[in-house]
């Protein structure tokens, strides 16, 4: 029986256990001033069709794929938020089947884990109010509020400034 490219997909995403961004670990001498080391842990759990090596060995090859592409794409997720520049550094991947002694009726599973190491570099920090106000720079939202202001037609006020 052909271990299917598609059931063990959608069979790894109902089962899969976790994706936990570990705790960025903060700057070295190595990294330099803004550079930050980031290490996430992925971790998987497939039941599989029966005990045969070909079925095992295509689904460790299935999911070494899965965890390849969510190692690949982690960066883009890391650029969104607080990188401006990312790089894979290094990747782990283990799997190991468990055998299910108690019961043949329960299948054997497929554990897969990844620990992928990824080096940034932090989009720099903005100004807490307080600083940009002693400064006498505008903060985000008062910078939006002078964009969004229209003169009054009659009286060439913004809608914000009363009349004298």
């Amino acid at each position: 029986m052909r271990f299917q490219a598609k059931t063990f997909s959608l069979i790894a995403l109902a089962f899969a256990v976790s994706s936990i961004p570990a705790a960025a670990q903060f700057p070295t001498g190595r990294f330099g001033k803004d550079g930050v080391e980031i290490r996430v842990s992925y971790s998987l759990q497939v039941p599989l069709k029966d005990d045969k090596e070909e079925t095992q060995t295509e689904a460790m090859e299935q999911g070494r794929r899965m965890l390849y592409d969510m190692s690949a794409k982690e960066c883009d997720m890391i650029l969104s938020a607080i990188a401006k520049s990312c790089r894979l550094e290094g990747l782990n991947i283990q799997s190991n089947v468990q055998r299910n002694t108690r019961s043949r009726e329960m299948p054997d599973t497929l554990n897969l884990s990844a620990n992928a190491r990824f080096r940034i570099e932090l989009k720099p920090a903005e100004k807490p109010k307080d600083e940009k106000a002693e400064s006498g720079e505008k903060t985000e939202s008062e910078k939006a509020d002078t964009e969004n202001a229209k003169p009054d037609a009659a009286s060439g006020e913004t809608p914000e400034s009363p009349s004298p």
